[in-house]
């Protein structure tokens, strides 16, 4: 009888690394098309879905590299040379490490706003990745922008804005940590949210569209594209 259950219990010990693997590495379809779409707009560099940390809180400095890939590459967003972006708490060396993406996201006006500090080891919060999504969103629209941030607490509005335009379906729970599967669904899902509206619309550019989806009335912006 004794034997039996060193049996099972070997048995048991060498199917439970296997399992293990099994799960670590099944990932849905949802974050394979969201790590697919990252990797062929550059904001992931990682080759490969296991590589990537799908599962992995963000810090603000991967942050900067992933927004700011995204506002250059998707956008069309073009960082502005002359900001003189520094942080006391971000080297030179350090930048580099990250491709210069800190100055970039500062210069895009995206992150870093209003701050002597960068805090590029800290965990993004959601509010803060919506915050920096909405940014980049409405950068063509500087009145706008600077309505929303100047808001209080710093998040509200840009969060509004995005349940607004059905970006984002739940914001009631800001404080929460990111992970980098999510932001990628993210940025995913509002290039989407642009493409949907170049289906319904093939009478203007992409700019064109891209400027009025910045606007307060995108419906008189549309008319007027359309007319010319």
């Amino acid at each position: 009888m004794k034997s039996i259950w060193k049996q099972r219990l070997a048995l048991s010990l060498l199917i439970c690394p296997i399992l293990l693997i099994t799960f670590a590495f099944a990932y849905s379809s949802e974050e394979k098309q969201a790590y697919n779409y990252a990797f062929r707009n550059d904001i992931t560099t990682m080759n490969s879905i296991d590589r990537a940390d799908m599962w992995w809180n963000l810090t603000r400095i991967a942050m900067a590299k992933m927004i700011s890939n995204y506002a250059i590459n998707v956008l069309w967003l073009t960082p502005d040379r002359w900001e003189d972006c520094y942080f006391s708490d971000v080297s030179d060396d350090l930048d580099y490490q990250y491709d210069r993406w800190v100055t970039k996201a500062c210069q895009l006006g995206l992150m870093g706003v209003w701050m002597d500090k960068f805090y590029p080891n800290w965990i993004v919060t959601r509010a803060e990745f919506w915050t920096v999504l909405s940014r980049a969103l409405n950068a063509e629209n500087e009145s706008k922008l600077r309505r929303m941030n100047n808001a209080s607490p710093y998040y509200e509005q840009h969060l509004l804005y995005l349940k607004g335009e059905w970006i984002m379906s739940n914001i009631s729970n800001p404080s929460s940590l990111e992970r980098r599967w999510r932001v990628m669904l993210m940025l995913m899902r509002a290039d989407e949210w642009y493409d949907g509206w170049s289906i319904i619309n093939d009478e203007c550019t992409a700019r064109e569209m891209l400027e009025c989806l910045t606007t307060d009335d995108i419906d008189d912006c549309m008319a007027a594209c359309e007319g010319e």
